[in-house]
């Protein structure tokens, strides 16, 4: 067995360990030969322990080493390897912008984004081991629940700008949005399509459907009963029908189903298009689908919760910071109303999301406030928002102070909880 074989034995943990330094040392060489092997050859500073590529790009390796360091099984750090060098390989196969607007403004494109995406990309990539802010790239708000964001269209990806590429360019966020409105209606000019009556679907299959929600004045002209309600599911799905059209929204329903369970899940939320524009769509209380939609709405946004609460747990652990992050739940109380959720606000330090309830555990930790509005709880329990994170936490730093825990038990609701969803 070579020296060099010997060392990767003992950096994987297979026989006395090495000091902290070499440890540190051999771990980079590790990743920089991974990414050389890939077509990627980095320059290795010690001293920083950073990797320069040759487009002047950094990855930083403090928090990746951190994290492989902190297993203490060697086949999971050997694979640890792997993920940490194809994170990397990620970000550096990102292709480049064209250095001028002429060439590029013909292949500006837009996809929609769910506001969460931001928040869950900034928080792997902190996870990686980037350091410093992750600045949005050149977008504008759709609704409270999605964005609509400019890409570069190529044969083979489809890329998302720098913050600062528009500058660069020369150009305004208008006249990059018009560009690129410009661009999908003249790639295919009548992308609507009958699916049945009074639902119609964009399915072009470019990976731009969703993104045909911008083309209002072809949806507006639609045959559809009501203002229209829009599903953008996944980059190749839209569909379109009438808010007052019940059969329409259930065939959007079980859309939303399907891709639901397939790859590719851009969104789940519907929106509805007013007089001044798109907003987020509520099936409204009272409606035959309510909870249908309701249910669907509340399993999407405690997915997005999920993911959110294991990054910021992941990212906690390794800061050492020992905040809470409250649990997103639901519950049925009645077959014929929507379900609806809560958390659970420890005496502790944490995070609480919002929520149609709360369940509040007092001062003593031996009262409780069931069920309480989030209205309630937001008047009342002293809450401060987390700067920067979609959707919305909240931080606390212990139990409520007794008066306000005695307000809020008085809000309590009597609830009868059927079940509780999985």
């Amino acid at each position: 067995m070579s020296f060099f074989s010997k060392l990767l034995q003992r950096l994987a943990g297979e026989e006395p360990a090495l000091p902290s330094d070499e440890v540190r040392e051999l771990f980079a060489i590790r990743i920089q030969g991974m990414l050389a092997s890939a077509g990627h050859p980095a320059t290795l500073d010690l001293e920083a322990f950073t990797l320069r590529f040759e487009d002047g790009a950094v990855a930083y390796l403090g928090n990746r080493f951190g994290v492989w360091s902190g297993s203490h099984d060697s086949d999971e750090r050997e694979h640890m390897l792997v993920d940490i060098a194809e994170g990397i390989l990620q970000i550096q196969r990102q292709p480049k912008a064209p250095a001028s607007w002429e060439d590029a403004a013909g292949r500006l494109q837009i996809r929609v984004r769910p506001r969460s995406f931001g928040t869950i990309t900034r928080l792997r990539f902190a996870l990686e081991g980037f350091e410093g802010e992750l600045p949005d790239g050149p977008s504008r708000k759709l609704t409270e629940e999605l964005l609509l964001e400019l890409v570069l269209d190529s044969p083979r990806s489809i890329m998302s700008l720098p913050p600062e590429q528009l500058e660069t360019w020369g150009v305004t966020l208008e006249q990059a949005f018009a560009h690129a409105e410009a661009n999908l209606r003249a790639s295919y000019p009548s992308p609507f399509t009958r699916v049945t009556s009074g639902v119609w679907a964009a399915e072009v299959g470019d990976c731009y459907d969703s993104a045909r929600l911008v083309l209002t004045d072809a949806i507006r002209e639609l045959p559809v009963h009501g203002d229209p309600v829009v599903l953008p599911a996944n980059r190749d799905t839209l569909y379109v029908c009438g808010e007052g059209d019940v059969a329409g929204l259930s065939v959007l329903l079980d859309t939303a189903l399907q891709a639901s369970r397939q790859p590719r899940l851009d969104t789940l939320q519907p929106i509805v298009l007013r007089e001044h524009g798109y907003e987020d769509w509520w099936a409204p209380e009272g409606h035959r689908l309510s909870a249908a939609w309701g249910e669907l709405a509340v399993r999407n946004r405690g997915s997005t919760y999920a993911e959110l609460k294991e990054l910021l747990e992941t990212g906690f652990e390794r800061d050492g910071d020992d905040r809470f992050v409250a649990h997103f739940g639901a519950i049925q109380t009645d077959e014929t109303e929507r379900p609806r959720s809560y958390a659970i606000w420890p005496p502790v330090r944490g995070l609480l999301p919002q929520t149609d309830l709360v369940n509040i555990i007092g001062p003593d930790e031996e009262q409780l406030a069931m069920f309480v509005p989030w209205d309630a709880v937001q008047a009342l329990g002293g809450l401060s928002r987390e700067p920067n994170v979609w959707p919305p936490l909240y931080r606390f730093d212990g139990p409520p102070d007794s008066t306000s825990f005695a307000a809020l038990r008085e809000r309590a609701l009597e609830v009868r909880l059927m079940s509780e969803l999985d």
